[in-house]
């Protein structure tokens, strides 16, 4: 009982004011690797998928056996195990 009383009487910080941030849309706060630009590619008889984080501009580029909705998860689940979760990514609206 006496640790009750003890732990009763600390005293605990005074809130301050709520701080304001600069940034209107807080969906922009994304760290490297979380926002990603994504296109398709074909030099030849090959096909790519280059994955562009937003942030700083990193290129990884997949090779794709074709420019399916199926290969661009397949490299996106690549990009999540490398590199960790997206949280977003844009794309064209295809060619």
């Amino acid at each position: 009982m006496k640790n009750v009383r003890n732990a009763q009487n600390i005293n605990l910080p005074k809130l301050r004011r709520i701080t304001k941030f600069l940034q209107k849309n807080m969906s922009d706060n994304y760290l490297s690797g979380q926002k990603v630009q994504i296109d398709y590619a074909v030099k030849g008889n090959q096909k790519y998928l280059s994955m562009i984080c937003a942030l700083t501009g990193f290129i990884k580029v997949f090779k794709t056996s074709n420019q399916s909705k199926n290969e661009a998860m397949r490299c996106v689940r690549e990009w999540a195990v490398l590199y960790g979760m997206l949280y977003a990514i844009r794309a064209d609206s295809g060619p």
